[in-house]
């Protein structure tokens, strides 16, 4: 089969919704080759992202059934659920990745023109209420993912004493990584316009201090959604700082972070009651280790151990 003569597609989509907003949005965009890009906002219903995902496939296909179609759709349960159905859409090709020249140009002005939409309907992010004297805070974000599963603890905590454990699936420990990061900015961006972000992953750090964010398609949807969100505030006004740190040497938050990273996994591996004590225990410590000689939060300088934030 000659490939070449198959049309790409890609459609791309993102949920909006944050604390400043009393609905939910979903923008959805889809192009084909060197067609026009078609853009459609659409208030968040009981189909949810996925469903508006579908439409906007079955109206693509609906015009290209006769030629088939070489599809990216950054969602990876739509694209499994699409080549569950492969015996309804002959001829429907679906990739897990953008590559080649074709798929790759059609991506590109895709999500150009998804961004280029979504600042014309929001030209100025509204700012928050926040205190002018909002104290900046040193968040560490940490993953731990299970061995034969695919559990995957993230851990956050804070300057401020905070301990946050959550638990999720991912198909990799770094997908987890960013999960984590993701999180840490989702629930603290409200009370602070400083974060100084800390990793132990190297992977997370260059590609989270990359100048454009948005240039190239995430490889999991948790580094995806991260990247966004990143993105986002930033347009915001909040100040976010991204900085490396050695794992397992003795960083304080770092530490903490680890600690409740792999108490997550476990708890829910284990089935383990949400309220079991462990979190409140752990900031406990926390607090107390904070009140003593804490060291530097924030790496300072370039050596073995640190590589500094991206101004």
């Amino acid at each position: 089969m000659n490939i070449n003569h198959i049309p790409t597609a890609v459609i791309h989509h993102r949920t909006f919704a944050d604390r400043d907003r009393s609905e939910a949005e979903i923008l959805v965009a889809h192009a084909v080759d060197g067609g026009p890009v078609t853009t459609a906002w659409h208030l968040q219903d009981d189909s949810g992202p996925r469903g508006r995902v579908i439409d906007a496939f079955l109206d693509l296909w609906s015009q290209h059934r006769d030629t088939g179609l070489i599809l990216y759709v950054s969602d990876l349960v739509v694209r499994n659920l699409l080549r569950e159905q492969g015996q309804v859409f002959p001829g429907l090709i679906v990739r897990d990745v953008v590559s080649g020249e074709r798929l790759t140009d059609t991506w590109r002005r895709c999500r150009n023109e998804f961004e280029r939409e979504r600042i014309t309907r929001e030209p100025v992010p509204g700012r928050r209420v926040s205190p002018a004297d909002a104290a900046p805070l040193v968040i560490a974000t940490d993953a731990s993912r299970g061995k034969r599963g695919k559990e995957t603890g993230l851990g956050i905590v804070t300057s401020a004493g905070h301990v946050t454990m959550a638990s999720t699936t991912t198909t990799t420990v770094l997908a987890g990584e960013f999960a984590a990061v993701d999180l840490a900015l989702r629930k603290w961006w409200q009370r602070t316009w400083t974060m100084d972000i800390l990793t132990d992953s190297q992977l997370v750090w260059r590609r989270l201090n990359q100048e454009d964010l948005l240039a190239t398609q995430g490889r999991s949807p948790e580094e995806s959604r991260c990247l966004h969100r990143l993105h986002d505030l930033r347009r915001k006004g909040v100040t976010v700082r991204v900085h490396w740190v050695r794992g397992h040497n003795g960083h304080l938050l770092n530490e903490f972070a680890d600690r409740a990273a792999v108490a997550a996994r476990r708890s829910s591996e284990w089935d383990l009651a949400a309220d079991n004590g462990i979190a409140a225990r752990l900031q406990t410590e926390l607090c107390q280790a904070l009140a003593g000689d804490a060291g530097h939060l924030i790496p300072a300088g370039r050596s073995g151990n640190h590589l500094p934030a991206a101004v």
